[in-house]
């Protein structure tokens, strides 16, 4: 339990880490850099401290690998892409709220897990605070353009999947860890399967990186720098206001703290929490508490970036976190609370 309340604070401060250095670099790069940081802290605790509980195994590796390049992988570029769009607090809520409902489909089209109609209900709940959370809001911050809301919560529901179907794997990976006799436990164990899947995270990462980077020298070549494009021709006069608002933002001279902070509180520290906190196998308890974690972001974005959320938006946050706190205690095996 200590593992997954340490899990909630982290992720929660992980957002707003992460939506600052996501308007510094914009997303595809500074998820890119972050995992870079992530993968490099990661693997200096990991051979200093617990080289013990690596799992050299193919199959334990292989399958954390692959956790993570749905994930860290697509989840998590996707969750930067949604940080500049529409912000942490409703980043946060749309990626939590939406990974166990995108996890129970996951089970039930792998390993056959019934949903019942109770866990329905529950997601009718978690679909109706969503839609209440994402009614418009006149005091959107300056640089969210109307036609970026839409694209940011396309990108968030990507982020709740990448992560709703990495958890169901990671789950997997810890059964066959298990079966094969390779020891993992405790913190060390949840550090060590953070780094295999923030590897598998960072292949992902680095394709995104380098498609954006050739995408942007061959956008540079059709149009010179300091030129106007055409303004009927939308695929490249919004990408090009996108470009500049970020290169405004590079120059900010606590950019090393925000980059490590992303790094800490998410991948390095935050993920080896969820690990170690998932090895006790209460996985459904993990998950309700984790998902309490967009009503931290809603606090900290407050404070930190002075976002104020609408009553409306707040109560249907507060109706999507209840809706998956029950779904999750609904997957508690059966007798758990005699």
């Amino acid at each position: 339990m200590i593992g997954a309340i340490f899990a909630t604070l982290l992720f929660a401060c992980s957002a707003i880490f992460g939506q600052r250095l996501s308007r510094m670099l914009g997303g595809i790069v500074a998820n890119f850099w972050r995992l870079v940081l992530a993968v490099a802290c990661l693997g200096l605790l990991c051979g200093v401290f617990f080289r013990d509980q690596f799992p050299a195994h193919s199959g334990v590796f292989g399958w954390f690998f692959f956790s993570g390049m749905i994930g860290f992988g697509i989840g998590d570029v996707a969750l930067f892409l949604a940080y500049f769009r529409i912000g942490a607090r409703l980043t946060i809520l749309l990626n939590l709220c939406l990974a166990p409902v995108f996890g129970a489909v996951g089970e039930y089209l792998w390993m056959g897990q019934k949903i019942s109609l109770p866990e329905l209900a529950s997601i009718a709940v978690i679909v109706s605070g969503l839609v209440l959370a994402l009614k418009p809001d006149k005091n959107r911050p300056a640089h969210i353009e109307p036609g970026m809301i839409v694209s940011g919560v396309v990108f968030a529901m990507i982020a709740g999947m990448g992560q709703g179907l990495g958890a169901v794997v990671s789950r997997y990976a810890d059964s066959v860890a298990t079966d094969a006799g390779v020891p993992m436990h405790g913190f060390g164990g949840g550090l060590n399967q953070a780094l295999v899947r923030t590897l598998g995270g960072l292949v992902i990462a680095l394709i995104c990186y380098a498609a954006y980077q050739w995408g942007a020298r061959r956008l540079q070549r059709v149009i010179p720098a300091g030129a106007d494009a055409d303004e009927g021709d939308v695929a490249v006069s919004r990408p090009a206001r996108v470009s500049d608002a970020v290169k405004r933002r590079r120059g900010n001279k606590f950019f090393p703290f925000w980059l490590l902070g992303a790094a800490l509180t998410g991948p390095v520290v935050g993920v080896s929490c969820f690990q170690w906190a998932l090895q006790s196998q209460k996985s459904a308890i993990v998950l309700a508490v984790t998902a309490t974690s967009p009503l931290l972001v809603m606090l900290l974005a407050r404070a930190f970036e002075k976002e104020k959320t609408p009553p409306l938006a707040m109560v249907g946050a507060v109706i999507s976190v209840s809706g998956v706190v029950a779904i999750c205690l609904m997957r508690l095996p059966a007798g758990f609370w005699q």
